[in-house]
């Protein structure tokens, strides 16, 4: 079985526009609360109350309350308790921050409805509770079982909806680890990735060429009186311009990730573990490592390729990928300045990305190749780019 959710956007009444906000509302107080409830019984050195024992306390909270009776669905306010029981796992796992309390406007607001909803791509609606149908923009159908719905707000006021669907569609079993359809991929900063077959992608650094508009935008913001309307309206411009940047990084790391993942002769794909978190201390570095965004291009080939059948294999993240020559000899002078330098033992010219690609490809077979299996040599770096067709014009 395989998750997979669809976002379209909505486009409500002013009533139902409302209605979300309300809800989203009434989401982040139960967050607030649950919250609350949880540190109190910490301190009184009780347990920790699941999100089961806080939802048993729902109906005396909703009495003192009513409007959380009258403007959001039960079901929504059960599933924001399971949220912030998986936020404290999450936590205690050490896979993120501790929970906080969420602030009106700082931050995302949505609301999940996990029953009593349809999806009706033929009428271009969205039945939701308490909202009646809501008009949606449906650009592909959604496959599969629907399982739950999750309605947000975006910063520009634009609104979304994302279907979670179930496919009843296995995984296929990842491919054997084959030298001759293995690659390698180096990221970086000044090309996004280098390939071991010699494909590169360049970096379109989204953030740096809007960085003069969004600091324009946010000097008008900053400078508007508090709380007043061309403030919002300074905010909302301010949101706009960010959430295009977003979207622009975000439709580059799908295409590319997609490009990778779908080629038909690749069978195993090598990249490095980084440690982008570390990375980001570098000041810097810190504004085009995070334009780059790693870690959400690992995420997206990391599921593509399960999708395929193709094996994903992460080397070590002290593997000295730019510094080893194949012959042996390890270049530790080596600097970030340094984009290509030769070796002095065997006197062969490395470029650092293509390098550091056919070394994470080579790292990632000494990995995975079975006890005595040989490697085979990667021999020179060099990558020989094959010809281009001409295609024959055509008679007329």
């Amino acid at each position: 079985m395989r998750l997979k959710a669809f976002r379209f956007r909505i486009y409500p009444s002013e009533t139902q526009a409302d209605g979300i906000r309300k809800a989203c509302g009434c989401r982040r107080f139960i967050y607030n609360w649950g919250l609350e409830q949880k540190q109190k019984a910490y301190q009184q050195g009780e347990t920790n109350p699941t999100s089961i024992d806080l939802a048993n306390k729902l109906p005396a909270l909703k009495k003192t309350n009513p409007w959380l009776k009258t403007d959001a669905n039960s079901q929504s306010l059960q599933t924001t308790l399971r949220d912030l029981d998986i936020a404290f796992t999450r936590f205690f796992k050490k896979l993120g921050g501790y929970p906080r309390f969420k602030a009106k406007g700082k931050s995302k607001d949505s609301f999940q409805v996990p029953q009593h909803f349809k999806v009706n791509p033929k009428d271009k609606s969205l039945t939701l509770p308490k909202l009646g149908n809501v008009r949606t923009i449906f650009d592909r159908i959604p496959e599969g079982k629907p399982k739950s719905v999750t309605v947000s707000i975006s910063r520009s006021g634009k609104f979304f909806v994302s279907v979670l669907c179930e496919q009843d569609i296995e995984d296929p079993k990842p491919k054997p680890v084959d030298p001759k359809t293995t690659i390698g991929i180096d990221v970086g900063i000044k090309s996004f990735a280098v390939c071991s077959d010699g494909r590169t992608f360049d970096n379109p650094k989204n953030l740096r060429k809007a960085m003069s508009k969004l600091r324009l935008l946010s000097r008008q913001h900053s400078k508007k009186q508090k709380r007043g309307k061309n403030r919002e309206r300074a905010r909302l411009r301010l949101a706009r311009q960010h959430e295009k940047v977003a979207n622009q990084r975000s439709d580059f790391l799908h295409k590319v990730s997609h490009q990778i993942a779908n080629e038909s002769q690749v069978g195993t794909i090598c990249v490095e573990d980084l440690n982008a978190k570390g990375m980001l201390k570098n000041h810097c570095l810190a504004g085009a490592i995070s334009d780059c965004s790693w870690g959400e291009f690992f995420r997206q080939l990391e599921y593509k390729c399960r999708w395929r059948g193709i094996r994903l294999v992460r080397i070590g993240r002290f593997e000295p990928s730019s510094k080893a020559c194949p012959c042996g000899f390890r270049n530790d002078k080596l600097t970030l300045a340094d984009r290509s330098w030769d070796c002095p033992k065997c006197g062969q010219s490395h470029d650092r990305d293509l390098l550091a690609a056919n070394n994470i490809r080579r790292f990632g077979l000494a990995k995975e190749m079975a006890a005595g299996t040989a490697v085979k040599s990667l021999g020179s770096c060099r990558v020989v780019e094959p010809k281009r067709r001409t295609k024959k014009p055509t008679r007329l």
